[in-house]
Formats: C-alpha cells, structure tokens, sequence
C-alpha cells in the first residue's frame, strides 16, 4: 500500500511516503511498539472524497455477510466509477486490500465477512478511482459481534 497509495499522498511534501505512514499510524501503538488502538489505523490517505453517510454492519439474516451504506454527495460525476476497497483486521490479522467489486454510484453493498468467531473485528473502507491514481482517506469501523 506504500508504494500506490502513500508514496502518491506524500507527494510535495518533504516525507516519503513510508515515513508518511509511519507517522500517520504511530497513534494506534503503545510505547513497547504493539498494535494498541486498531481503530487508529489508517490504510489509505488522499483527496478523494468518502461519500456521506457511510454505515457499516453486520447483515440481519446472515451474519457471515457484512451490508455497507453511503449517500453520494457526487452523483452523476467523474467519481460515480470510484471502486471500494476493504481491509479486515481481527485479533492479530490483518487482510490484504480486497476489492469489493463495487463502485460509488452503488451506495450499497455486501461483502463476506472474513473471520469467523474473532472478537469485535475492524473494517477500514476507502476509495479509488479507475486509474488507481487518487485515493480516499479510510473510513474504519468496528463491528462489535462479541457476545
């Protein structure tokens, strides 16, 4: 994710964007260097913007299937093809970047959930666009499915 998303966000400013990720993230680990905050994470960094409204939760009917919502603020735009990527962290797991197939002027969509019985999982939401040239900020999210 350096070298496409972070590298294009560090662009003009006098940081790699390696050093810009280092940065960006160092709020979510404790003094000792470990993962202590995971909603602090952050996967993607740039202008694009996240549509309103995002909402995140598990389906009703089927709890392996996770339902996402927005509302566009850009409709009928260049931005009506950005494509939505996911990235799931649970306990010490991290997964790679997974295209969800879906594009902005969805609003809507439904993504398997990767993890089975792991507590309280994340999921960071962000866009980008055809070309992959710009990319969104993340939006994170906990599921919060512990008992």
């Amino acid at each position: 994710m350096i070298v496409p998303i972070w590298n294009k966000a560090a662009l003009g400013s006098n940081m790699s964007g390696y050093n810009l990720f280092v940065k960006t993230n160092n709020p979510a680990f404790d003094a000792q260097g470990q993962l202590a905050d995971p909603g602090s994470l952050h996967f993607s960094q740039g202008p694009l913007q996240l549509p309103y409204h995002m909402t995140v939760k598990p389906n009703d009917v089927n709890p392996q299937i996770i339902d996402v919502t927005w509302t566009n603020q850009l409709s009928k735009t260049v931005y009506d093809e950005d494509s939505l990527m996911a990235v799931f962290y649970s306990g010490e797991t991290f997964t790679d970047p997974l295209d969800t197939g879906f594009k902005r002027r969805d609003e809507q969509l439904q993504i398997p959930f990767p993890y089975d019985s792991e507590p309280d999982p994340y999921i960071y939401l962000f866009f980008y666009n055809q070309k992959q040239e710009i990319y969104s900020n993340d939006q994170v999210f906990c599921l919060m499915v512990s008992t």
